[in-house]
């Protein structure tokens, strides 16, 4: 009944052209369509903070992930949506792709940005970046993305 690599390839490479899923973001007047910060209500958002979501909805993952002038804000937010469904039981993604999202938002922030939007240790983060960049059904560019954020973490805690 699971997928087959070959299955998360295509899913992988695929752009999906509505907007993204992220927390606290507004897709339409479903609820279910709504995910809120842990800890904040979508009603306690400031102006900016509404104005910020509302732009980075319009992104897609693969635009957020590899365009070097994303907002820190859409890569924090796709690592909260990505860490979210992981650890969901019922999540609509499957455990992979939800625990790529994770990782490769944090590579491209560190990468990309130079900022660390992970509390977890150098070795645990070394890890699932590097379990991330070993996955087959990746597309090469996250691949050396992800390949740099190791080296990065590395060359820091050297």
């Amino acid at each position: 009944m699971g997928r087959e690599h070959g299955d998360r390839t295509k899913e992988a490479s695929h752009e999906p052209t509505h907007p993204l899923p992220l927390p606290g973001g507004d897709l339409d007047s479903d609820a279910t369509n709504r995910v809120p910060l842990p800890g904040r209500e979508l009603e306690t958002r400031t102006a900016n903070e509404a104005d910020l979501t509302s732009a980075i909805s319009t992104w897609t993952y693969r635009k957020l992930l590899s365009d070097p002038g994303a907002p820190l804000e859409g890569l924090v937010q796709v690592k909260d949506f990505a860490k979210i469904n992981r650890e969901h039981p019922d999540s609509a993604l499957p455990r992979e792709v939800a625990t790529m999202l994770y990782y490769a938002s944090i590579a491209a922030a560190l990468t990309r940005q130079g900022h660390r939007i992970s509390s977890l240790g150098d070795a645990e983060l070394g890890e699932g970046l590097a379990w991330a960049a070993e996955q087959p059904w990746l597309d090469e560019n996250t691949r050396t993305m992800l390949e740099g954020s190791i080296k990065l973490l590395n060359q820091s805690a050297g």
